[in-house]
């Protein structure tokens, strides 16, 4: 297909997966496209559809209301340096709140 774009260009697609937690400890997870791109500060921007990041965007009722962003991971291929294909696999785990947290004793 000749489309005028470089399959480096097609295969800067990343997928992610925004994963959330309620107040009870349920578990939902989404996934969709996203990639990144240098802002005019020259900072690294993740960009993505809003349904991925909020979780309840569009609900006609309130199910979601609840759940909290906690972890973003975004997956990608890397062209491999002997066949030209994307074969190798790029994980980033970008957020991962449970981490961060800090228990009191």
């Amino acid at each position: 297909m000749n489309h005028g774009l470089s399959n480096d260009f097609l295969y800067s697609a990343c997928k992610i997966i925004c994963s959330f937690e309620n107040d009870i400890g349920d578990v939902k997870s989404v996934s969709g496209t996203s990639f990144f791109v240098l802002n005019s500060d020259n900072t690294l921007s993740l960009i993505t559809n809003r349904h991925c990041i909020d979780l309840d965007y569009k609900q006609k009722d309130n199910r979601y209301a609840k759940y909290k962003l906690f972890q973003v991971e975004v997956h990608s291929k890397i062209k491999n340096s002997t066949t030209g294909l994307p074969s190798e696999s790029n994980d980033l785990l970008i957020l991962n709140y449970h981490q961060f947290q800090t228990h009191s004793v």
